[in-house]
């Protein structure tokens, strides 16, 4: 557009100069009514008046030069007129084209800054889908990260759930058959077998897993920033909360108690034990090494909002690693839910890990904790939201009443030593 209108108005500036050099003069123009040096008079139909009358006489009186020379005069000022009239016309044509030309460039500039801020709120907008699609990509590295995870963790217990299915089929054939054949102790005994051997299959699964729990120890302690074995007597920390990547529960401690080491770590095994859950208690004595290993098996019931009973077995294997100046247990947890949370399991891992005060006039023991518990939900895909959260808040729930009471118990023991 702004392209074609200073076309246009170069055009006019070139046509405005040509008119500078007429093409057809007045006075070759009156030299056409003269024929052999006579006026040619031509026959219009006019009325006659007196003043056209004296014109005429007086013209005859005069003479063929005088006449002339009266034209010519004439005809300079026609000329004269018609000159002055075209430099009126011209100057008239080049103030429009000052007003146009500025008119135009205030266009331009309007176009111009219109698409400034155009070209900003693109930008704008460009930045805020990248930022977008930037949190978008992170989400999804999360995403992939805890897909990972959770792989790892079905296919550690993908071949102990076939194997459980197997022994369902099992005890299903089975009792027909004792119905038939055989008496109801019978079958009762081999489910007795049966429920043995899942639960020996869970602890041999944990217990070969705990010495590479144990080599990640140094490595889960940098990570969750506990690396330190300062000493924080008037700053203990303790933090529940939930891994934002892998939606796992996980917590985080350290304590610095005024007790002496090695009655710490003597008294801090005797307090895994975890003596105060009798429910359904049974130990799993199957062990290679039972004056460091622990494997037992328990029940937990809780009341629920809604006034319901639910429950879940947990199997616990727990080992003690010591060396020169350290004390570390490390624990795996497995939980499946019954009744109400059927369908609902949760995998834990812990390190638990006592040092000595060092450079210091005080006695004490440093007690820094770890403890990662994930949930999963195999089966029950049907189940309400709330009764999915209920079962990760008794999670979170046990997990501190089991901190709390081994803090108390450890109390208890040092203090009843002392």
């Amino acid at each position: 557009m702004a392209t074609t209108d200073a076309a246009f108005l170069a055009e006019v500036e070139r046509f405005l100069t040509s008119c500078d050099h007429p093409l057809i003069t007045l006075f070759e123009e009156s030299n056409r009514n003269y024929v052999n040096g006579k006026p040619a008079f031509r026959h219009e139909h006019s009325s006659k008046t007196p003043s056209t009358d004296c014109h005429r006489e007086e013209w005859r009186k005069m003479d063929a030069v005088s006449r002339h020379e009266l034209e010519k005069a004439k005809d300079r000022k026609r000329r004269r007129e018609y000159r002055e009239q075209r430099r009126t016309e011209r100057h008239n044509l080049q103030q429009e084209i000052i007003r146009l030309t500025e008119e135009l460039e205030k266009i331009q500039g309007a176009a111009k800054t219109l698409s400034t801020l155009s070209t900003s709120s693109w930008k704008m907008v460009a930045q805020r889908q990248l930022a977008a699609r930037k949190g978008a990509e992170n989400q999804q590295t999360q995403l992939h990260k805890a897909i990972d995870m959770y792989a790892t963790v079905i296919k550690e217990f993908h071949c102990l759930f076939h194997e459980r299915l197997q022994h369902l089929n099992d005890v299903s054939i089975y009792q027909e058959l004792s119905i038939k054949n055989e008496p109801a102790s019978a079958f009762s005994q081999h489910k007795k077998i049966r429920f043995d051997s899942t639960d020996t299959d869970i602890f041999a699964t944990y217990i070969k897993e705990l010495d590479a729990v144990y080599a990640q120890t140094d490595k889960t302690l940098q990570t969750w920033c506990l690396e330190s074995t300062e000493p924080n007597w008037d700053a203990p920390k303790e933090i529940w909360d939930k891994d934002p990547d892998t939606g796992y529960f996980q917590f985080r401690g350290k304590v610095t108690v005024p007790f002496d080491f090695k009655d710490i770590c003597r008294s801090r095994w005797q307090v895994a034990h975890l003596l105060h859950l009798q429910d359904c208690r049974e130990i799993y004595d199957a062990v290679n090494d039972p004056e460091n290993t622990l494997a037992l098996k328990f029940r937990r019931t809780t009341r629920l909002n809604s006034g319901g009973i639910a429950s879940v077995q947990r199997w616990l294997v727990i080992r003690r690693y010591e060396a020169e100046g350290r004390m570390v247990l490390v624990w795996r947890f497995f939980t499946e839910g019954e009744g109400i949370f059927a369908g609902m399991h949760a995998d834990e891992t812990g390190w638990g890990v006592a040092t000595a005060v060092e450079g210091s006039s005080k006695t004490g023991s440093v007690l820094r904790t770890c403890v990662r518990n994930a949930r999963m939900h195999f089966s029950n895909l049907t189940a309400p939201n709330n009764v999915t959260e209920q079962f990760g808040d008794k999670l979170l729930e046990w997990g501190r009443e089991n901190n709390e009471e081994a803090t108390l118990g450890l109390e208890r023991l040092l203090i009843k030593s002392e």
